[in-house]
């Protein structure tokens, strides 16, 4: 004959709930047990009470609490618990959407990280086929400052939260070429799409010619870069200065320059 009366006990052991939560969902009028032995005080419930308690299992993974449901257990209100719990699965969703691109983004940034300690440490002139990036950036001019940059960073990583899009913590400096010296001309970040602003820009895939240097060796890793690019006649068509962040808590910088050309 099959069982259908529970004690709390095995009804706690088999859905997965403390006895303590299920005396909570029957002193707040949530869940009332089937039965009380009017000896012991000991609740009983009904094997059709398992379907409510799998309701409110599901509702509680969907952060639902327990006094939100009360309403629609007393009145049984079937439809009205059904649209209750298709509003949050659409929040759920959207939530698991974002852990998602929070996850891509942790490993896009342990990929760079993990690029730039091996970026420090190669002193030599490399070749590197860079995929296509994108950026949010602002103007920059030779007037501003240290403290200046700062600020616009801070401003383009707000932008990214105003827009909606995740950055993926690489920063630079986009370079025009005025005769033989690269002169700043936007700061940026990258992030991890493409969005509708005027401060996007798609850096192009393609063959870069890297070097990378700190703020000790900078003069000597720049000729080094020119001599190679004239000794192997290149000619720019973009160059970028990277921060190279290579430790989440080392204050030294470090830097990579990155020609793209044909």
């Amino acid at each position: 004959m099959k069982k259908e009366i529970f004690s709390i006990g095995e009804v706690a052991k088999l859905k997965g709930f403390t006895i303590k939560a299920l005396r909570f969902y029957d002193r707040i009028g949530l869940l009332k047990p089937f039965m009380v032995d009017k000896y012991s005080n000991y609740r009983y419930y009904h094997l059709n009470q398992f379907i409510l308690l799998d309701i409110i299992k599901a509702a509680r993974t969907l952060d639902i609490s327990p006094n939100e449901l009360v309403p629609f257990f007393r009145s049984k209100d079937t439809r009205g618990l059904f649209q209750l719990l298709k509003k949050h699965r659409e929040y759920a969703v959207e939530k698991i959407k974002l852990l998602e691109r929070i996850i891509q983004n942790i490993d896009e940034l342990e990929r760079n990280t993990a690029a730039a300690e091996a970026a420090c440490s190669e002193k030599s002139v490399i070749t590197r086929f860079l995929p296509a990036r994108h950026v949010l950036s602002m103007p920059w001019d030779t007037d501003k400052t240290e403290e200046d940059a700062l600020f616009d960073y801070s401003s383009l990583y707000m932008l990214a939260g105003q827009l909606g899009v995740l950055p993926t913590y690489t920063e630079g400096v986009l370079l025009n070429v005025c005769g033989d010296q690269p002169v700043p001309s936007h700061v940026f970040i990258t992030v991890e799409s493409p969005v509708d602003s005027d401060s996007y820009i798609r850096i192009p895939a393609g063959k870069y010619i890297c070097v990378s240097y700190s703020m000790e060796d900078i003069m000597e890793q720049q000729l080094k870069l020119n001599a190679y690019l004239a000794e192997n006649q290149m000619v720019p068509l973009e160059v970028l200065q990277v921060t190279l962040m290579t430790d989440f808590f080392d204050e030294a910088e470090h830097f990579e320059l990155q020609v793209r050309v044909e």
